[in-house]
């Protein structure tokens, strides 16, 4: 781990966020074998808008689109199958990837859900920047997302993985791909940071850093 400190604070842009793509899924709980899927978002720095993609511009991103929601309703499975190829197809296409927690629960849940090859899913590891995985494998501790945003100074979640699986049980669904959206988007804005800071207690009153630019990507501020 190092301790040094460079010019740049906590809380700017990292100048390799364009290209990168955040994704979160929504489920109706933790078993892919019996849990479907219900909801899935993609946002951030696509190189370009694609034919049928969802473009608005976000103020607090500049140069950021809000790409698309997908909402899984069980209720025409075609379309649902339709759907369900478009979403993976961006994460085919995207140069890189970022989640929250994606890499132990999204990634494996849709591999076993919708039985997709071991070589795609692979392909999306590969390209994917995760601040839970880093923190796990590389300081052994973890944390919600909540609990990033704050010490980011960013805002919190709107609600909560049990809260999105009544929007769900209760035909929400519009709400369901907000909520869904909402956390894609969030999980963009503090992973395209240039500096990350953790929220985990240090001594002497230091904050613990993910810098990816730095060669041990943990830094004592």
């Amino acid at each position: 781990m190092g301790t040094d400190s460079e010019t740049k604070q906590p809380g700017t842009a990292a100048a390799s966020a364009y290209g990168m793509v955040a994704f979160d899924i929504e489920t109706m709980g933790l078993d892919p074998k019996t849990d479907r899927v219900t909801a899935a978002c993609l946002y951030g720095a696509m190189d370009g808008p694609r034919p049928g993609q969802q473009i608005i511009r976000d103020a607090s991103a500049p140069g950021t689109h809000v790409i698309k929601t997908f909402v899984f309703t069980n209720d025409t499975p075609e379309s649902d199958l339709v759907l369900r190829e478009e979403f993976m197809a961006h994460l085919d296409s995207a140069r890189c990837l970022c989640t929250f927690n994606g890499i132990r629960f999204d990634i494996p849940f849709l591999q076993q859900a919708w039985d997709i090859p071991a070589a795609r899913v692979e392909a999306w590891i590969l390209k994917t920047f995760d601040v839970y995985e880093a923190c796990k494998l590389g300081l052994n501790s973890t944390f919600s997302l909540d609990r990033l945003l704050a010490a980011n100074n960013l805002e919190s979640k709107s609600g909560s993985g049990l809260h999105a699986i009544h929007l769900a049980k209760t035909g929400q669904w519009g709400a369901l791909g907000d909520y869904c959206m909402q956390d894609t988007r969030m999980t963009y804005l503090v992973s395209s940071q240039s500096a990350i800071s953790l929220p985990l207690h240090t001594v002497r009153g230091k904050r613990l850093v993910l810098d990816r630019g730095h060669p041990g990507m943990f830094v004592l501020w």
